[in-house]
């Protein structure tokens, strides 16, 4: 009963083995791997051209009709086969030319060499609209990772006076960007999540009070939404992120023992967290120069955006997270 019960154990965990094997990538089979990947990115369906193979990865060229792609894989432990997450962009080839060999050779030796995602730039041939906007529109504050790029275009704090309220509130407007700056795909966005720095996190982080929510609510705004996989360079799209802080009443601010100047400083830096695929990065960026103050009716900021206007007149904004199409006045001192 015993060996019995030790061999249905031991059939489990082979079981669960598996199962953890197939979860992370892995495959038994090269050839099933790469048709697995073809298919996943709608390149299928296709043949293996040709493949090469170097000390720490092999090189698989399939084709499909005109068009050819080449990827990187990895073979561990002897016998699994694992997808390095490295692809070239595919390109339309007549087989039956003299060049054609040639073609492929160039083509594998430039995905032999491909070792790490290369940064995309205005004058990469194949970005859409949406790039072009971002890499065209001014910033108050930027800072990039290792995939995506964030740019603060607005970055104002606003009083807010109304008689609603038992002391006047402080808001923080952001307008930000969020943009792939990799050639590497593919790439799905998931999530995205702004969070200021400083004594301001610990001014918000898991507090609420009155009808004013903590920041920490507002974290799964963006991943109730399902994006679609970036697979080509032309598919990659900016975002348009507005959201709203505030100081939840100066008389909370004062309760809470936080100083203007601390507060300023921590809404002034903050981290963008940004999920895709299976991994995430954060980003840290600051504005280039001093927050500046919305209080006076008169103030030139409040006809350069409209949402600081109503932000004002306590019409307040919803948040906001969309494709970036056109690009806005830059914020001046």
């Amino acid at each position: 009963m015993r060996k019995n019960r030790t061999i249905m154990y031991i059939g489990i965990g082979f079981v669960l083995l598996l199962v953890i094997v197939y979860m992370n990538g892995y495959r038994w089979s090269l050839v099933q791997l790469n048709a697995e990947i073809n298919q996943r990115y709608h390149f299928n369906p296709a043949s293996i051209v040709t493949s090469k193979s170097t000390k720490d990865k092999t090189i698989v060229v399939s084709k499909n009709n005109d068009w050819i792609v080449c990827r990187q894989y990895q073979q561990e432990f002897g016998f699994l086969w694992r997808f390095k997450g490295i692809t070239l962009e595919p390109i339309k080839v007549d087989s039956s030319s003299e060049s054609y060999p040639s073609i492929l050779d160039n083509y594998v030796s430039q995905c032999e060499q491909s070792n790490q995602p290369k940064i995309l730039s205005i004058d990469h041939p194949n970005i859409n609209f949406s790039m072009k906007s971002y890499f065209n529109q001014e910033d108050i504050g930027i800072a990039r990772g290792k995939n995506f790029e964030v740019k603060i275009i607005r970055l104002v704090k606003i009083t807010v006076n109304s008689s609603d309220l038992e002391s006047p509130l402080q808001d923080y407007y952001y307008d930000i960007l969020i943009a792939p700056i990799t050639t590497q795909v593919p790439i799905q966005l998931k999530n995205v999540i702004v969070y200021p720095t400083g004594k301001a996190t610990d001014y918000f982080k898991n507090k609420q009070t009155y009808l004013y929510p903590a920041p920490d609510q507002y974290t799964d705004f963006i991943k109730s939404a399902t994006f679609n996989t970036w697979d080509k360079i032309q598919n990659l799209y900016a975002y348009e992120y507005i959201l709203l802080y505030s100081n939840l009443t100066d008389t909370v601010q004062v309760e809470r023992g936080m100083s203007s100047s601390d507060l300023d400083a921590g809404m002034s830096t903050i981290d963008v967290t940004i999920f895709y695929n299976n991994t995430s990065e954060t980003i840290r960026v600051s504005l280039d120069d001093p927050l500046m103050t919305v209080n006076d009716s008169l103030d030139p900021l409040l006809n350069l955006d409209s949402n600081i206007r109503d932000i004002f007149e306590s019409k307040g904004i919803h948040s906001l997270f969309g494709t970036f199409s056109t690009t806005k006045p830059k914020q001046e001192d």
